[in-house]
Parts: C-alpha cells; sequence; structure tokens
C-alpha cells in the first residue's frame, strides 16, 4: 500500500491517525518516505481567515472542511494552528474509551512482538 499512497491516505483507509500509521511503520521496521506534500503552503494562500472562521462557526467537523477545501484534514489542522484558533473537543465518552482502549491494545501488541 505505502508504494502508491501516502500516510494520509493510509490512515483515511484505516480511520486513524498518521501518527498511528508511522508508528505501526516504526514497529514493522518500514523505511518512510520524506515527509512533506507541499500542498500545506497552498491551503494557507487560498483561505482567508474569515472563510475559514465562517466554516467552523457553522459547526462542520475538519473532515468536512478538508472536503470543501479539497485537502487532506491535517491541512486543516494546520490552518487552525496558523490562525491561532481553537476548536471545542466534543469527543464523546464512549468515542475516549474506544481510543483508550486502542492504544493500550497497540501497546500490548508491541511488546509480544518484541
Amino acid at each position: 500500500m505505502y508504494r502508491t499512497y501516502t500516510l494520509q491516505e493510509i490512515s483515511e483507509v484505516y480511520q486513524t491517525t498518521k501518527t498511528r500509521v508511522r508508528k505501526w511503520f516504526d514497529a514493522l521496521e518500514i523505511q518512510k518516505k520524506p515527509q512533506g506534500g507541499g500542498n500545506n503552503r497552498k491551503v494557507i494562500d487560498s483561505v482567508t481567515k474569515e472563510e475559514f472562521l465562517n466554516s467552523i462557526n457553522s459547526k462542520k467537523t475538519n473532515k468536512q472542511i478538508a472536503s470543501l477545501l479539497k485537502c487532506y484534514v491535517s491541512n486543516v489542522c494546520r490552518l487552525l494552528n496558523y490562525y491561532n484558533l481553537g476548536r471545542q473537543n466534543n469527543t464523546t465518552h464512549y468515542k475516549k474509551y474506544c481510543n483508550k482502549v486502542r492504544r493500550l491494545t497497540e501497546k500490548i501488541m508491541l511488546n509480544i512482538k518484541t
């Protein structure tokens, strides 16, 4: 998969984050490509702060904003940092529980492999 897809695309297939995919690569000792796709600057230059604020205030998720801007979710996160904006975290208790179970399971599986 990694020969034809980026880390971002792989993370979207498995519905996880690029960081988690990078950790998988480290655990499996897979050589990673150099970072940087070059489209970060294009997104920042193409979106004004007012347009971005309108998207955030209309309660759109980062994923929805990314599809509107035709970019990756990571670029939306970069825009949030670039414009010094924060988001309300409305993560449900169930989702927090699922994330914790996933992290602990991965930690255990990595320990079993070594």
